[in-house]
């Protein structure tokens, strides 16, 4: 099965525009009067995107949306999503996961280590991080294409499940891994091909407890599932608090409310 990222011919976009990454301030707690909540931060992020696309409407925006596994990235960036396109009554934004670039279990089974690269699944390594990097920016010079997606029923990436259009002017792009400052990941902030990065700052204990309740759901034993979040992903989200954090434009806060899913 491939992971690449399929063109739409008749979407493609060939005049690209340039432009500079201005930095944002962090939305903290401090910074505001009252307490925030989830839904202050959807609009927030959402009247930004807005104020950027109404001052220029013809151009597709990249939106780079990282954080560590059970940080609430995926529902943060559906949410934001959502929100932009209830108040365009359009469908002006759509949601890219990186979890369609897993290694396929297939995949994983022809590494040195099969057992190992299964334990470690969600770790770096266990990506196809050069089909993600040419998907993405494949991307931003078409305007178009088709993503893989990651179906939890059958553990394995499926072709084609997201499809960016010409249409979508903000591309909100999750996962763990986007700022990891190492090739080819890096390649992507290098190049300038997100025109902005976000970091769902959610500590590491609560992110590991919602982990583990993700794992009991599916239908590990606690023991288990605490053993899979101390051996493999907790390792993965220190690794992306240490190492991705500090280079984010806006640090979405951790007042979030714990997310039904990710």
């Amino acid at each position: 099965m491939s992971t690449s990222c399929l063109p739409i011919a008749s979407c493609a976009i060939t005049n690209r525009r340039a432009r500079s990454r201005a930095s944002l301030q962090s939305c903290s707690a401090a910074e505001r009067p009252s307490p925030l909540t989830f839904a202050d931060v959807v609009e927030e992020r959402r009247d930004a995107l807005l104020r950027a696309y109404f001052n220029d409407p013809s151009r597709q925006r990249f939106i780079a949306i990282a954080g560590p596994p059970g940080g609430g990235k995926s529902t943060f960036a559906e949410a934001v999503c959502a929100s932009v396109n209830a108040s365009t009554q359009g469908d002006l934004a759509v949601v890219v996961p990186m979890d369609g670039f897993h290694y396929s279990l297939k995949q994983l089974d022809a590494f040195a280590d099969p057992g190992f690269a299964r334990t470690r699944r969600g770790a770096p390594f266990t990506f196809d991080a050069e089909a993600f990097v040419r998907c993405i920016k494949m991307l931003k010079v078409r305007g178009s294409g088709d993503v893989p997606t990651f179906d939890h029923a059958v553990h394995d990436p499926v072709a084609g499940g997201c499809r960016v259009l010409a249409t979508h002017k903000i591309i909100l792009i999750e996962g763990n891994y986007l700022l990891l400052p190492e090739t080819p990941w890096r390649a992507l902030v290098d190049e300038k091909v997100y025109d902005e990065t976000w970091f769902v700052d959610t500590d590491v204990e609560e992110a590991m407890r919602r982990v583990e309740e993700r794992h009991t759901r599916v239908g590990r034993t606690r023991t288990e599932a605490k053993a899979r979040v101390d051996t493999n992903d907790r390792l993965n989200a220190e690794l992306v608090v240490l190492r991705s954090r500090s280079l984010a434009d806006v640090l979405i806060p951790t007042v979030l409310k714990p997310p039904t899913r990710e």
